[in-house]
């Protein structure tokens, strides 16, 4: 939904050839500021853990504009979690 009225929203995927793995996402902007731009999600330097392969870069732009990288230091799969992790600080 868009101010009110239901837009399609369609994603494109992009896989490497030789690793079945996504390179990229691209899908159409429907709202905001950026609206009727397209939206890309670059996937790269994939990692193996456990048996799993991830991609440790991942970088949000818009086609033809600067992008915001994010950099993956680990990735834990099935960690531990207590109760406590969800608790209001000072309580």
């Amino acid at each position: 939904m868009v101010d009110g009225v239901e837009v399609e929203n369609s994603e494109f995927y992009y896989f490497d050839q030789e690793n079945f793995v996504p390179i990229m996402t691209e899908n159409i902007i429907h709202s905001g500021s950026a609206k009727g731009e397209t939206a890309l999600s670059v996937y790269s330097d994939y990692q193996e853990v456990d048996g799993l392969y991830f991609p440790f870069s991942i970088t949000y732009k818009t086609k033809g504009g600067e992008g915001q990288t994010i950099e993956l230091k680990t990735v834990e799969l099935n960690p531990e979690v207590t109760d406590d992790l969800f608790d209001f600080p000072g309580e």
